[in-house]
């Protein structure tokens, strides 16, 4: 079973797994993006491609190796903005599609990407075409209007399959800045979508099914361009802090596994917890075999003792 992290402190993500059988096949997939309607392809495959990929790997490391190849490479799709895809698999990967299930005067004021979409349709391509529900919007989201909120920033797609004249002249409108290029063609998709926000959606899902996982289990993030939470970062470095300060029990409790001869007092006895404590007799002859702490590194001259004899 392969069971997600979630990105918040001490909470934890219910009815979200993944069930293999002893073969490698997947037995049973709940809760995970790939199975929503309406998600974004982009995130739909790579969830599709990096399941399986938890079964490789002798190791743990190797596991989270081979999983991290998958995170990394659809990484390196966005950061080269789409660089090695067409247009259409690009806009395939990246856009959203929403169903409208009333038409757009039953949703009011209501404000989402699948209501700017729909309305900016209107203004396109006719307000007639969206009056009726079962309109189809599909979007990108826009890098402008900078520090507007997503919902404001959704275009439909099919703008960029219009006139160039058309297609700047509504782009202008909807993102309050003219696109660049040549004025005499239709804008480069590229270079008006919002790579940031694109990233942060597929970041959020890698984080849950591989970096926050990995990190708890001592493993060195796979993805180092998903960064960890701040509560995950404090969280490793106590963890790995060989400078942290031991409690004496601790330090002690080591040696007495290993030496039986070795007492040591219980929490509850109220004379100092986890401290090491003399037995009753005036030396390790006299307490029925026990051995005292400071007594534990040898009887000579205190050379060797774990604590010093005044």
């Amino acid at each position: 079973m392969m069971i997600p992290a979630s990105k918040e402190e001490g909470k934890l993500i219910k009815k979200r797994y993944a069930v293999f059988n002893h073969d490698g096949s997947l037995e049973e997939l709940k809760g995970f993006e790939i199975k929503r309607r309406g998600e974004l392809k982009l995130i739909k495959v790579f969830q599709a491609e990096v399941f399986d990929k938890f079964l490789e790997g002798d190791t743990l490391e190797g596991v989270y190796e081979a999983v991290g190849r998958v995170a990394n490479k659809w990484l390196d799709m966005l950061e080269t903005r789409g660089k090695f895809l067409t247009d259409e698999d690009l806009v395939d990967y990246i856009s959203e599609a929403t169903t409208m299930s009333k038409s757009l005067e039953e949703y009011g004021d209501r404000k989402s990407c699948a209501t700017t979409c729909a309305k900016r349709l209107g203004d396109f391509i006719g307000g007639d075409l969206v009056k009726d529900k079962g309109v189809k919007a599909q979007y990108v989201i826009a890098n402008k209007p900078v520090g507007a909120p997503t919902s404001d920033r959704a275009i439909p797609v099919s703008i960029f399959q219009a006139e160039p004249a058309v297609a700047r002249s509504f782009l202008r409108e909807w993102m309050k800045d003219s696109p660049g290029g040549d004025s005499s063609e239709v804008p480069d998709m590229r270079e008006l979508v919002d790579w940031d926000y694109y990233f942060t959606r597929l970041a959020s899902t890698i984080q849950k099914i591989i970096c926050i996982p990995a990190a708890l289990q001592h493993v060195k993030n796979p993805c180092p361009r998903v960064t960890h939470p701040d509560w995950l970062h404090k969280m490793v470095r106590d963890k790995d802090d060989t400078f942290k300060q031991r409690k004496l029990a601790d330090l002690f409790g080591a040696l007495a596994a290993k030496n039986p001869n070795i007492r040591m007092l219980d929490d509850s006895s109220g004379d100092g917890g986890g401290e090491a404590t003399p037995g009753k007799g005036a030396g390790p002859g006299d307490n029925g075999g026990e051995m005292d702490m400071e007594d534990a590194g040898g009887s000579g001259g205190g050379g060797g003792s774990l604590i010093g004899k005044p």
